[in-house]
């Protein structure tokens, strides 16, 4: 057994087998409708998008006033699914229903399953009235 420090634990990732892949994703995926990136994107636009923003900044969940090309992000455990439009409000999307795909805003899908809550996955897909997506959860433990 190992026991690890927190000035160690970066090390004990060092030499994965899949850590050289990892470093050759891109920040964020992008398509024609939407954007899913870890944490969040700059303001001035995706292509502005500097690793600590993608990886750590909080401002999506936090401001609630991004309005541009749908982000979907994690990064920020909430209780719940939320979908924010960019004006300041958000929703709570219920899993298990599809619902059309919104055009901007932002869905913040980190359910805090590292904090023994839900792993909360989104399934996107492309049907004759154009994009659905579906949230579905897995409670922790189940």
């Amino acid at each position: 057994m190992r026991t690890i420090v927190v000035g160690d634990i970066h090390g004990c990732f060092r030499d994965h087998p899949f850590l050289a892949y990892i470093r050759t994703l891109p920040l964020y995926y992008e398509t024609e409708h939407y954007i899913c990136v870890h944490a969040a994107v700059s303001r001035k636009g995706p292509e502005c998008t500097d690793r600590s923003i993608a990886l750590w900044d909080r401002s999506l969940a936090d401001e609630g006033i991004y309005c541009g090309k749908l982000v979907i992000y994690g990064h920020t455990p909430m209780e719940k699914v939320l979908y924010q439009p960019g004006d300041g409000t958000c929703r709570q999307i219920v899993a298990g229903r599809k619902q059309p795909l919104p055009e901007y805003g932002c869905i913040g899908l980190d359910t805090g399953c590292v904090w023994k809550k839900k792993l909360t996955a989104m399934v996107i897909e492309e049907n004759k009235n154009g994009l659905e997506y579906q949230i579905r959860q897995v409670e922790y433990g189940k």
